[in-house]
């Protein structure tokens, strides 16, 4: 016997499931809301079910093209960064019960909390001064060194420029150091990926697309079939960052020219200040990136096939080999109940749940989450 296929209450239509990692655990998304899914150290798993009216539905203009690409956007931030902090805290909770520290124990209770304040304000204000230095000094630094090269020197005296700077090359400097961005971009992914629990992040990433992939062409949802399916997926907002990092290296760098053309003496400031005085226009231009890498993305997954969507996808595709991992079958598992949980949302639902479930193979799950046949016990061998 095999399980049923799914009652889904939620209609959502087969290419309209998306969902994200979290930390041992998965979300996703369908018409009607979304759920998380994450396994306990006890190997359980905790279910929780949102449900969740996008902003479009009752308001047409939100569909319009290019505002849609916006506020899927906001709202997959929204909802992506609510479901990572209850991933985290549930992860948090397995750690403390896996490994409870001494030191901690005998502490008083405010002053751990005050170091724990202290603690995170540390590690943001560290986090913020990295990424600045890794997204603006290190690629300009390094785009300056290469400009000092004696072969790219001699190549801008004979184009009649003194030196190759952003003064003299605006646009194919910040061309260059927008690729030099997009190589460090990508060599942080792969540096990460070789930490033991971002690994199980990116096999979790993996095992929500290949639970997509099933869902989509209408595949068993169990594990054995769904861990047969791709673990990369071109709706995925891997893809959809890889566009927007393309396609910011074209316009920043049209931008930066025309305000070395447009403003006199602009090329003689400090290049720090001409940093920080481009950063306004490069933020509101980061709407405008989002909508049209969105527009890009849809239609290409819509026709995978065109030699164009092939371009577009090519660059996401190269990211999520990065940001994916073979998963084991316990991942599989939990996105799959993930998945279901999602697609049972029905449009009366009102409010959350929180169930705690043993897999697929619960008898014991409450029926208006459960739209799958439990598996029935295996036969033992004669």
């Amino acid at each position: 016997m095999t399980p049923h296929l799914i009652d889904n209450s939620s209609e959502t239509p087969r290419n309209e499931v998306g969902g994200q990692a979290l930390l041992e655990g998965v979300m996703i998304r369908s018409r009607t809301g979304y759920a998380v899914a994450a396994r306990r150290a006890d190997g359980a798993i905790v279910l929780h079910q949102i449900p969740y009216t996008p902003l479009s539905a009752n308001r047409s203009w939100l569909k319009i093209p290019f505002i849609r690409g916006i506020v899927a956007v906001l709202e997959m931030l929204s909802i992506g960064t609510r479901a990572l902090q209850w991933s985290a805290d549930l992860f948090e909770q397995r750690l403390n019960q896996q490994q409870a520290s001494a030191q901690d124990e005998q502490l008083p209770r405010r002053t751990a909390e005050a170091w724990a304040r202290r603690g995170f304000v540390a590690t943001a204000a560290a986090s913020l001064a990295l990424a600045a230095f890794l997204m603006v000094v290190l690629p300009h630094s390094l785009a300056l060194a290469i400009g000092q090269m004696a072969i790219v020197d001699q190549a801008a005296q004979w184009w009649g420029a003194s030196a190759f700077n952003e003064a003299q090359f605006p646009v194919i400097f910040n061309l260059l150091t927008g690729l030099i961005r997009a190589l460090i971009v990508v060599g942080y992914i792969g540096a990460i990926g070789l930490n033991r629990d971002i690994r199980r992040v990116f096999g979790y990433h993996a095992a929500e697309h290949q639970a997509a992939w099933a869902f989509e062409k209408g595949d068993e949802l169990t594990v054995e079939r769904v861990i047969t399916f791709p673990r990369l997926h071109p709706r995925c907002g891997t893809a959809f960052l890889a566009i927007v990092l393309l396609l910011s290296i074209v316009v920043f760098a049209v931008a930066t020219g025309m305000m070395l053309a447009g403003i006199d003496q602009f090329a003689g400031w400090p290049w720090w200040l001409r940093k920080i005085t481009l950063l306004p226009i490069q933020v509101a231009l980061l709407p405008v990136l989002a909508a049209v890498s969105f527009e890009a993305l849809k239609a290409s997954a819509r026709h995978p096939d065109h030699p164009a969507s092939r371009w577009v996808l090519a660059p996401g595709l190269f990211l999520q080999r990065l940001t994916t991992r073979r998963p084991d079958e316990g991942q599989v598992e939990v996105a799959i109940v993930a998945l279901l949980a999602a697609l049972a949302i029905s449009p009366e639902m009102k409010t959350s749940s929180r169930y705690v479930v043993q897999g697929l193979h619960d008898h014991g799950v409450d029926s208006r989450v459960r739209p799958w046949s439990p598996q029935p016990a295996e036969e033992p061998a004669t």
